[in-house]
């Protein structure tokens, strides 16, 4: 599996790399912002994005519409500080997230949302 972790923290971007890395076989790669995502997307071709809402140039729901548009098969996961609101989720899932991270990360919901992903591999 590979996966692309876009977040402008270094923290939460290693944070995820370590957590997902101890549960999972997968490859990595990391982008910044994201215009670095889309580059990193185009020629990583991962089959899981765990993309930041909020980021520079453009942020993570434009990055989110776009990808859902030019990639059917990659599965994208937002994370966010905003999680509890309810406009947020609605907004990610309705442009094609499959699940919402909200920050701080834990353990726990790492976990949960590697279930999400594998159930919804399963219906692929």
């Amino acid at each position: 599996m590979r996966i692309l972790i876009a977040d402008d923290s270094l923290l939460i971007r290693t944070q995820l790399k370590d957590l997902l890395a101890s549960l999972l076989s997968a490859e990595f790669e990391e982008a910044v912002n994201g215009v670095e995502a889309l580059e990193k997307h185009r020629t990583f071709k991962p089959h899981v994005v765990i993309l930041d809402y909020i980021m520079d140039a453009p942020d993570g729901l434009a990055v989110l519409k776009i990808l859902s548009k030019i990639d059917k098969k990659v599965k994208i996961v937002m994370t966010t500080t905003l999680g509890k609101q309810k406009f947020i989720y609605k907004d990610c899932l309705a442009n094609g997230a499959l699940a919402i991270l909200s920050k701080p990360i834990t353990p726990e919901n790492v976990v949960k949302v590697i279930q999400i992903l594998k159930l919804n591999n399963q219906e692929d």
